[in-house]
């Protein structure tokens, strides 16, 4: 074995066998990556640790805001196909907490979510939410009586403005 090695030696050259070819010798200078040894490395900085909390599930272009946006734009078959439904839910669901924590499997995320739900600000999210959405659905509503009694009041000036004639005929 001693001898294999020897012939392998032996049939390059000093330089080429240890890297330095063309240099005959000499010391080839500084190579790339080497640094000089009088200056000191840069310290390491630590990396930011990602932590999961209510700002991220606050956050409108990640969090609650846009699962909820997503979820307006969810059609569901309805009943019979109960199983592809939730298949469809449990997907966005997954896909969405994928998005916000990406190093963190579905299920250790569910049982953070859940406890980050139990927080004070949490609930005051969500109370104000609520709020939010009561009160569209109460101006949806106002806008819809308005616009009742507007057509209301175009039939009525529709009728006075018809013939006379017409109006002792209705009656």
């Amino acid at each position: 074995q001693g001898q294999q090695q020897n012939q392998v030696y032996n049939e390059y050259s000093d330089e080429e066998f240890n890297g330095d070819r063309g240099t005959s010798g000499k010391d080839p200078g500084p190579r790339a990556g080497d640094q000089p040894k009088d200056i000191e490395p840069a310290p390491r900085l630590k990396r930011t640790r990602l932590t999961l909390g209510t700002a991220q599930l606050l956050d409108p272009d990640r969090g609650l805001p846009l699962l909820m946006g997503e979820f307006k734009k969810m059609k569901f078959l309805g009943k019979g196909h109960e199983a592809r439904d939730v298949t469809k839910l449990i997907k966005l669901y997954r896909e969405w907490a994928h998005q916000l924590f990406p190093k963190l499997p579905f299920e250790t995320f569910c049982e953070r979510i859940a406890k980050i739900g139990s927080t004070h600000e949490m609930g005051a999210w969500v109370s104000e939410e609520r709020e939010r959405q009561l009160m569209a659905r109460v101006d949806y509503h106002r806008s819809l009586k308005n616009l009742n009694r507007e057509i209301d009041m175009i039939d009525q000036e529709q009728s006075d403005i018809r013939d006379p004639d017409e109006r002792e005929e209705e009656e």
